[in-house]
């Protein structure tokens, strides 16, 4: 989900059944219960993965993909 509308991004998320892997690029992405959200650290694309969101979302990461990430957090952080 593109954009940085945190409340139709909060929407869609929770409105979205079964399996789903939502990646966002907004400031609280995380947050809202995406799995995945891209921002810009220092002028470079990063991202940052929600383990507990995954869970939920029936989705399993690799290893390589959490090592890679800026952020990793367990809860809605």
């Amino acid at each position: 989900m593109a954009g940085n509308d945190s409340a139709r991004t909060g929407r869609i998320l929770r409105a979205a059944p079964g399996a789903l892997l939502p990646v966002t690029e907004c400031d609280l992405g995380l947050q809202q219960g995406s799995v995945i959200n891209f921002r810009i650290v220092d002028e470079r694309v990063r991202f940052d993965v929600s383990l507990d969101s995954a869970e939920k979302n029936n989705v399993k990461l690799s290893s390589r993909l959490l090592t890679v990430a800026n952020r990793v957090v367990k809860g809605n952080s």
